[in-house]
């Protein structure tokens, strides 16, 4: 992603994203700056969302991931006294899927594509 890429696999890119953000505010404190909380985010992901924006962007991975997240799914708790039981998934991600993160990826990317279209155009 050459300069575009500031956090990860780039030496000091944590830091380089931190001490802009805080320059950037001192300098133009005026601009507003979202810090979102993602806690949760991957189970609390709008599956439709992920999988309509999968079947735009990434058509050959669509049935794939169809076929895991269209429907609800079941995640399974062990260690209960009363054994194994069944939780009903209706929306987020499985963890350990390892397209989860593309998938949430793909799910909050109209979010912030308004969030820029907004910025650039001052609506």
């Amino acid at each position: 992603m050459g300069d575009v890429q500031k956090g990860v696999q780039r030496k000091f890119g944590a830091e380089i994203v931190i001490h802009t953000m805080r320059i950037a505010g001192e300098v133009v404190p005026e601009y507003d700056r979202l810090f979102a909380d993602f806690k949760n985010a991957f189970n609390n992901m709008i599956r439709k969302l992920g999988l309509e924006e999968t079947r735009v962007q990434f058509p050959l991975l669509y049935p794939h991931l169809k076929s895991m997240y269209c429907e609800k799914t079941r995640s399974w708790v062990f260690g209960l006294q009363d054994g194994i039981k069944a939780i009903p998934c209706e929306e987020g991600v499985h963890q350990g899927d390892l397209l989860g993160c593309i998938q949430y990826a793909l799910a909050a990317h109209p979010f912030f594509a308004e969030i820029n279209r907004i910025a650039e155009c001052g609506d």
